[in-house]
């Protein structure tokens, strides 16, 4: 059954993507439905994304972090980090052992000390929050 645009199905595979110059300030992360650079997803207070691997490539000289910003005051406040530290101008692969799954309702921001380049890509699947 095709899935309409911004809808999705239990257990669909998904790809986030967040690129900027500068997350100081925060950059959200984008969901895509897998096998599409342009039909982007929406969640809704019932549904969770389970995170199964970051990539993370940066020129920031400093600390990068994705975390789930439950304040919106754009640091990893205790509980809040999801995976990220001081990368040095490098970038980091994680594939989780354990899924990371977001808290319902939410998404990941990618947050940096300093500006500079940054892509951030995530994959996983969403689900029906319990």
């Amino acid at each position: 059954m095709p899935v309409q645009s911004g809808q999705w199905v239990p257990g669909m595979w998904v790809h986030g993507e967040a690129i900027t110059n500068d997350a100081q300030n925060g950059a959200p992360v984008t969901l895509y439905q897998a096998g599409s650079t342009t039909e982007t997803i929406t969640l809704t207070e019932a549904d969770q994304f389970v995170i199964t691997d970051v990539i993370l490539t940066t020129q920031v000289n400093g600390n990068v972090s994705l975390i789930i910003d439950v304040d919106a005051d754009t640091s990893a406040d205790a509980g809040e980090l999801i995976v990220g530290g001081n990368v040095n101008l490098l970038g980091l692969m994680h594939s989780f052992i354990t899924p990371y799954v977001c808290p319902a309702g939410t998404m990941p921001t990618l947050i940096a000390e300093s500006s500079g380049a940054i892509m951030c890509v995530v994959h996983g699947y969403i689900r029906r929050a319990e």
